[in-house]
């Protein structure tokens, strides 16, 4: 017979290597998707809002800028997805997306991606703004 003595010496390492660091580096990359898909959230009703009541269409990368810079995200992040369509009296639909990163390790940098768009509706006066 074989004696088993020894045996969680070489299981230990195993079952932290292969199971625990993983999820651990999954966990921890939470936070971060949280942060960027808040930006994007931010960043359509910003454009949305400033779009509705100043009736400029090309201001897009300003504000998007300025959400960046408050979000401490690298210029660029945050990329408006489709055409404005600005109608009196409708609604402004509004569309940001950001690259979301699946795990992003301190020593090798993001592995992965997926993209996250972010979508913000708003109402358009009647009057006055698009005069």
């Amino acid at each position: 017979m074989t004696s088993e003595r020894g045996s969680a010496v070489i299981e230990v390492p195993f079952v932290l290597g292969l199971i625990v660091v993983p999820f651990a580096l999954l966990i921890l990359s939470m936070p971060m998707w949280v942060e960027r898909m808040s930006a994007a959230d931010t960043g359509a009703a910003e454009l949305a809002r400033a779009v509705a009541v100043s009736g400029d269409t090309e201001q897009s990368s300003a504000v998007l800028s300025a959400v960046e810079a408050g979000y401490g995200l690298e210029p660029g992040s945050l990329r408006r997805a489709g055409a404005i369509d600005l109608v009196p009296g409708g609604e402004l639909r509004v569309q940001v997306s950001i690259e979301l990163p699946v795990i992003d390790l301190p020593v090798l940098g993001p592995i992965g991606s997926t993209v996250y768009t972010a979508t913000h509706v708003e109402r358009v006066a009647d009057h006055g703004v698009l005069e």
